[in-house]
């Protein structure tokens, strides 16, 4: 669909048309766009599977009907909907003109074109084939300039030249130096071979910029140029003779521009700017940059200040001053909406803290509904920064070896729904994932962040989510929650931290009401598994179904703050100067769910017998498909004054008494060590299940309409025991509805 290939196509055809025999026309009333099955592409020159085809009237938003054949007696659904190869058949009504648009299957916009009409409407007259001697003129090919030193010596001239409908513009190879800013009209594309199509500043060009529209301060809309295109051309700013103020390519409120492979080089302020006009009402729509190669920008590679509906994807930027890609409104009007980044890589951009691969701020204007996939950002200061923004997607990218921080909001002002997911960060010298104090709703989903100088993320704001991420070998904490309120943090992995694997922490607020489940801390070597900060008193956290293991402790709360722990190898000491909390073990009664929870029962010496070699309590009756993922024993205080040996936990139905069962591990030594063993019919000990060895195991299901979960307790002489505690608990999930009944 590029202009270039059209119009290759075009001239072939009219060639063909004056030079073949052509049979009389017959009169149609839909013409075709421009083959009977056309196939659509994404931006990445990919089949677009199941796209959709908007067309308008053209340079509005009103929809104009298409046809599935030439007769036009069925209008196409509108948007006209691509098949699995990306093809579809549409025919245009001959005498109106339309603005199409592309989108993929997810909507998002891969490119559009205003002023679209048939151009393959030919009347002929001729019964037997012609002879041309003299000069054959064609409307099209008039529309081509080529500066060659012959017909054009100047860029501008040819431009200038054009017909008032626009055209082509060819610049050969070579390096045309320029004392002054190259100017381009509507529907005009200026397209060279390549890099060896070289426009370069000439000594005394001074502050300006190589290429601009020819209407940058438009009015109205209406006034607006539209369907601009650079292509195939190097731009050689030649920073040492400009200051950083201005970029070397300028577009100001243009619809439907195109920049596509062009270099830049040198350039004094920004490699390209998108803008809106002085009037601040009228701004640019529909542009995309794409397939660029932008090195050593003063400032930015590709900045933009104002648009709707950008695409900025496959550029390669190297060397910018401050940032590679930066969204940025530059007044209280600006607006930046429904922006696609995606393909680009970036390398070594910036080299302060603020400075970036990709920035994505707010500021003083509108920024939001931005997509931020699949770039790939190396030797930068910071990865991707995000500030004053909502809706935002910063997905699949991979950054590494930054001088700062991975993706990070390093300012108060607030963000809003901002997703970061699946993307990997590799040894930034800082953190791996920062959010901003103020932010809400921002999360933090499935991240691989390996090896970062400082914490693996770090959450400040409030109502974030931060879930299934992998944080290995962090310099300070996997998760530093910083003051955040009603946050979730479910399902992370955190191995080899040097400090605690996830630790609250007093900002301006306390850490309170946060929600940390189901989360994996191994080898926290400094700290432990969970902590609480030493100056923090968090309040109404619920900690439960989290597996610390390998860390120096387990899960350490400081302050009485009426938090809820549930689960194994619960710290309860620190420093003599610090308030110590017990860390609350209530039962958890009602209703399973899908979710894994961790339920316990408390064995103490008054549930004896007296004069039994052992002891067998049945601690639940769960009801049938019970997953139990996780079984573990801890003891509270010590036994004395009688010699309790070993105990089991067996699972079965109806099991009943497990007593002088031989036993090999024993939950209530020094160190915390389970088994977890099928029942016999008698009660007896059966299968072993799963051990200690086994913790990390997914589940184990027993399928029975009742299952009990027993505890024996085997020794000598139990009644004379005057003291002693253990809990027993099981991480179990059921479907919902299901209920958990709890022996008496």
């Amino acid at each position: 669909m590029k202009r270039v290939l059209w119009l290759a196509f075009l001239l072939a055809f009219l060639f063909l048309a004056l030079l073949l025999v052509i049979l009389p026309a017959q009169a149609q009333t839909k013409q075709l766009i421009p083959v009977p099955r056309i196939q659509f592409l994404d931006t990445s020159g990919n089949p677009l599977a199941n796209g959709h085809v908007h067309t308008y009237i053209s340079l509005t938003t009103t929809n104009q009907a298409t046809y599935t054949d030439s007769g036009g007696g069925t209008p196409n659904a509108n948007p006209v909907l691509l098949d699995a190869g990306g093809f579809a058949g549409i025919w245009l009504t001959s005498d109106e003109s339309y603005t199409i648009e592309v989108h993929n299957s997810s909507n998002v916009l891969q490119w559009s074109v205003d002023n679209v009409t048939t151009i393959l409407t030919l009347t002929n007259t001729w019964a037997t084939a012609q002879t041309f001697t003299g000069t054959i003129t064609a409307g099209r090919i008039n529309e081509i300039r080529y500066v060659d030193g012959t017909e054009y010596t100047t860029i501008q001239g040819a431009l200038d030249g054009l017909p008032a409908g626009g055209g082509l513009v060819i610049v050969p190879p070579g390096t045309f130096t320029i004392t002054s800013t190259i100017t381009m009209p509507s529907n005009s594309t200026l397209m060279g071979t390549g890099a060896a199509s070289i426009i370069k500043a000439s000594a005394s060009f001074g502050n300006n910029s190589l290429l601009e529209n020819d209407t940058p301060n438009p009015a109205t809309d209406g006034a607006r140029n539209t369907n601009i295109t650079v292509r195939n051309l190097k731009f050689d700013s030649s920073a040492s003779n400009g200051d950083t103020s201005r970029p070397s390519m300028l577009f100001k409120a243009v619809v439907d521009l195109v920049i596509d492979g062009v270099w830049s080089a040198d350039s004094v302020g920004d490699g390209i700017l998108i803008s809106a006009s002085s009037t601040v009402t009228v701004k640019p729509l529909r542009n995309s940059i794409r397939n660029n190669t932008i090195t050593n920008a003063g400032r930015n590679g590709i900045a933009v200040t104002e648009g709707e509906r950008v695409i900025i994807s496959d550029n390669q930027i190297t060397g910018s001053a401050l940032h590679g890609i930066d969204l940025e409104p530059n007044n209280a009007s600006s607006v930046i909406r429904e922006v696609t980044i995606e393909g680009n890589v970036i390398n070594g951009s910036g080299s302060s803290s603020g400075n970036s691969g990709i920035a994505i701020t707010g500021g003083v204007g509108t920024t939001e509904e931005v997509t931020a996939n699949g770039n790939t950002i190396r030797s930068t200061a910071e990865g991707i920064v995000f500030s004053a923004v909502s809706g935002v997607s910063i997905s699949t990218n991979v950054i590494s070896s930054v001088s700062q921080n991975g993706i990070v909001n390093t300012t108060s002002n607030a963000s809003t729904d901002v997703t970061i997911s699946n993307n990997s960060i590799t040894s930034p010298t800082l953190r791996g994932i920062q959010t901003g104090t103020n932010d809400l709703r921002i999360s933090i989903i499935g991240n691989v962040i390996d090896t970062p100088g400082s914490t693996g993320i770090t959450v400040g704001g409030d109502r974030c989510t931060i879930q299934g991420n992998t944080i290995l070998s962090s310099t300070l904490q996997g998760i530093l929650v910083s003051g955040g309120q009603s946050n979730s943090i479910v399902g992370n992995v955190i191995r080899s931290s040097t400090k605690s694997g996830i630790e609250l922490i007093l900002a301006t607020t306390e850490p309170s009401f946060n929600t940390i489940v189901g989360n994996v801390s191994i080898d926290s070597s400094g700290d432990h598994g969970i902590e609480e900060n030493s100056g923090a008193s968090p309040v109404s956290n619920y900690i439960v179904g989290n597996i610390l293991t390998g860390n120096s402790g387990g899960a350490l709360l400081r302050q009485n703050g009426a938090n809820s722990v549930y689960g194994p190898n619960i710290g309860d000491t620190a420093a003599s100067f610090h308030p110590v909390a017990q860390a609350r073990m209530n039962s958890l009664e009602g209703d399973l769910s899908n979710l894994p929870r961790w339920i316990f029962k408390q064995v103490d010496f008054g549930d004896m017998t007296a004069g039994a070699t052992a002891d067998t309590f049945t601690l639940w009756t769960l009801p049938a498909n019970t997953m139990i993922h996780d079984v573990v024993g801890t003891v509270v205080t010590g036994w004395s004054g009688g010699s309790i040996s070993a105990a089991v936990c067996s699972v079965g139905t109806n099991g009943g008494a497990a007593n002088d069962l031989t036993l090999d591990d024993n939950f209530f030594a020094a160190a915390t060590v389970y088994e977890l063993h099928d029942a016999t019919a008698s009660g007896g000990k059966g299968a072993l299940l799963f051990d200690s060895t086994d913790k990390f195991a997914p589940y184990m299901a027993v399928a029975a309409a009742t299952i009990e979960i027993q505890c024996d307790l085997t020794g000598d002489n139990h009644v004379n025991a005057t003291a002693g505690q253990a809990r027993i608990y099981i991480l179990v999930s059921q479907p919902l509805a299901n209920t958990t009944t709890e022996a008496n």
